[in-house]
């Protein structure tokens, strides 16, 4: 998470839970039974991953005004820790499928988008709102059309990831066309949430739908042991995802 992002976590916590009266005192906003409460409501209404996250940003923050309501030995402890999933399995992608194919309008189209990307790119959910339809190109292997997505990397350059599943690519590529310049995901809309991931997962779940691990999704997508192994066999998929960056003159 960045900076920014933090702080506009801060801002939805004072605005939009505790709504304190003009000025605003600070001391009393970050109260650590305020903040626990706040918590609470985050866990209650189905937002578990988002909680722990926010509770160490809020704890970072209330330790600066009330040190002794937050000892720095909990407050590390609540660091959040990076999650290792597994490779999703053929079953959960099948599950996710059905479940996007059950959506309509322009949920319907979102979900697609997400499976589609991650596990036809590996995309990051960080990275899904700010993947245009201009970051998509196309190229042709044994006469198919493949869509080629421009994802951000981390040492600030771009990574050109070919799509080798046919469907996939036509979805992507179809979608592409319809957005134009804004994004595959909300076309017209602010693309800076990070969070959108679990925004569509947020919904999914109200409507008594599995949640969509990206993560897993991800993993699945690796080229390597543990990913590349579940599509069909690690060297076919290898050579594909070779001479779809390389197509042949």
């Amino acid at each position: 998470m960045t900076d920014q992002s933090h702080v506009r976590h801060i801002i939805r916590f004072i605005a939009g839970y505790v709504e304190p009266p003009q000025p605003i005192d600070v001391a009393a906003v970050f109260r650590r039974s305020v903040v626990d409460g706040y918590i609470s409501h985050l866990i209650a209404t189905g937002r578990e991953r988002s909680a722990r996250q926010y509770q160490y940003i809020f704890y970072s923050v209330g330790r600066l005004v009330h040190p002794r309501e937050y000892p720095l030995s909990r407050a590390a402890s609540n660091k959040p820790k990076r999650r290792i999933a597994s490779p999703a399995s053929d079953k959960a992608i099948a599950d996710w499928y059905r479940t996007a194919a059950c959506l309509s309008g322009e949920q319907q189209r979102r979900a697609y988008v997400c499976l589609d990307l991650a596990l036809g790119t590996g995309v990051r959910q960080g990275e899904l709102p700010r993947v245009r339809g201009t970051s998509v190109s196309s190229t042709t292997y044994l006469g198919r059309e493949h869509a080629v997505v421009t994802l951000p990397n981390r040492a600030g350059g771009v990574r050109h990831v070919p799509v080798v599943d046919a469907d996939r690519s036509e979805r992507i590529l179809q979608r592409a066309r319809e957005v134009g310049d804004s994004s595959l995901l909300t076309p017209g809309a602010d693309c800076r949430d990070r969070n959108f991931g679990n925004r569509l997962n947020e919904y999914l779940r109200r409507k008594g739908h599995g949640s969509f691990d990206m993560l897993a999704a991800r993993e699945r997508w690796k080229p390597g042991p543990k990913g590349a192994s579940h599509l069909h066999s690690r060297t076919a998929h290898q050579v594909q995802f070779y001479e779809l960056q390389h197509p042949r003159s």
